[in-house]
């Protein structure tokens, strides 16, 4: 496989976007209410 610059931006893109929807995930599992919503 060859490595292009834009396959370097693609693969910074997606681990970006993966460590966002990490911290945001994270996030809202902490939130009350996402607690509350557990508890129904």
């Amino acid at each position: 496989m060859i490595r292009t610059p834009r396959h370097g931006e693609m693969h910074s893109t997606i681990e970006t976007w993966l460590e966002d929807l990490v911290e945001q995930v994270d996030d809202a599992v902490s939130s009350e209410e996402f607690k509350q919503w557990l508890d129904v």
